[in-house]
């Protein structure tokens, strides 16, 4: 791997994935969980049992039949934050190649309580001395091939979440190998040599620490998105393929989920 070149994954073996597929969060979609629904307990789980046993299925045959393809692409940058502002460069040449800007917590909060930003979790440029941070960008999708129409039937809103869930899942496993991908760099971060094997944070643009989905058009650009996997985004940045997410990778053991 060579500066910060563009990794594609189109085509990755879904057996990869499946093992990180949130059921949890598949049931909280259809309203299943136990804290949105005050369905009685046994009433609940004959529900959630009967779906999972349908979605499982229905993975299977999707999965057996080739009906989805993952498609995506990462893209690792060193990194370091002025501000509100986190900057990416071209490489160790300290060549500036886009700058994200994030909003930061501004609302009141209890003594001690710090009002955080995205770009707080990215080493400060005046406090660099020679040292570079990192900052990942993803776009991922599971492409359920163009005869696929998103309708109103049981089967074609299972399918859709199923392949919602995958997304979700992809982009969970392709963290977990974050910074495996980064150590191959030929630039050295603060990350490069560090015991530090987990945390940090994913956070797709639209999530409530970043709610702007404008910015995906930058990291579009970044990723090469639409000429490298077909995804496109819409007048209001919306992604198509609809299953599909993008966003950040950040390394930062102590960055943590907030809300705007």
């Amino acid at each position: 791997m060579t500066g910060t070149e563009i990794i594609t994954l189109n085509g990755y073996d879904i057996k990869k994935i499946e093992p990180f597929f949130s059921w949890k969060d598949f049931f909280y979609r259809w309203d299943l969980d136990k804290f949105k629904n005050e369905t009685p307990d046994a009433e609940l789980e004959k529900s959630r049992n009967i779906l999972k046993s349908d979605a499982a299925s229905l993975l299977c045959e999707i999965v057996k039949n080739g009906e989805i393809e993952l498609r995506g692409v990462l893209r690792f940058f060193p990194a370091l934050s002025h501000n509100e502002d986190v900057i990416l460069y071209e490489g160790a040449s300290l060549k500036e190649a886009a700058r994200f800007s994030f909003p930061r917590l501004l609302r009141k909060r209890r003594e001690g309580l710090a009002n955080p930003c995205l770009a707080d979790f990215i080493l400060p440029a005046e406090c660099a001395s020679g040292r570079l941070d990192a900052l990942g960008l993803f776009a991922l999708s599971v492409y359920y091939g163009s005869d696929f129409k998103k309708g109103g039937g049981y089967r074609d809103i299972l399918k859709a979440s199923v392949a919602d869930g995958l997304a979700e899942a992809w982009s969970l496993e392709t963290h977990g190998r974050a910074r495996e991908f980064l150590k191959q760099a030929p630039y050295r971060t603060i990350w490069t040599d560090s015991s530090v094997t987990g945390g940090g944070i994913r956070p797709a643009f639209g999530y409530p620490c970043c709610p702007n989905h404008e910015d995906k058009r930058l990291a579009f650009k970044l990723l090469e998105a639409e000429e490298r996997c077909g995804l496109t985004l819409t007048e209001s940045a919306m992604i198509n393929p609809p299953s599909s997410i993008c966003g950040m990778y950040f390394f930062n053991p102590k960055a943590f989920y907030f809300t705007i």
